[in-house]
């Protein structure tokens, strides 16, 4: 297995990242593969974190590009259970902010997605339910459709 890319070049990407125009942001991702790395799409996370509650539309922005480049990573650098784990955090977070906005239904389906891509992932407890999704459920996405 090939080395990941390293935090610096994380760093470099994040910045050019930034500079780019929100719209044209996903095409990018999409397209380039040097966005393909976890821990570039790890501080895109951990942005929409950052912005969760006076949020812009920049934290679904920013889950949604994790997700992206989750579902690309290269499968000769990471496991495909650890990119499943990944994909689920950016479920989980695309969910929550979706939650935040009031698109509850968007949400839950969402969620469930999270919810999928988790059980098929590594089953690390560090790295699944309790940080991940949890928050989101207990928000009440899927009581409120109840």
């Amino acid at each position: 297995m090939q080395r990941p890319w390293p935090p610096l070049t994380a760093a470099v990407l994040w910045a050019t990242l930034t500079d780019t125009p929100p719209p044209r942001r996903l095409e990018l991702v999409k397209a380039a593969p040097r966005y393909h790395s976890w821990p570039l799409a790890a501080r895109l996370l951990e942005a929409a974190a950052e912005v969760r509650w006076h949020d812009d539309g920049e934290g679904v922005l920013a889950c949604r590009l994790a997700l992206a480049i989750a579902e690309r990573l290269p499968p000769d650098r990471y496991p495909e259970t650890l990119c499943r784990d990944l994909r689920a955090r950016a479920l989980g977070g695309v969910a929550d902010a979706l939650r935040l906005d009031g698109r509850i239904d968007a949400a839950a389906t969402t969620l469930k997605r999270a919810w999928k891509a988790l059980e098929r992932g590594s089953g690390d407890p560090l790295e699944g339910r309790p940080q991940t999704l949890h928050p989101v459920a207990e928000g009440g996405i899927l009581r409120r459709r109840d």
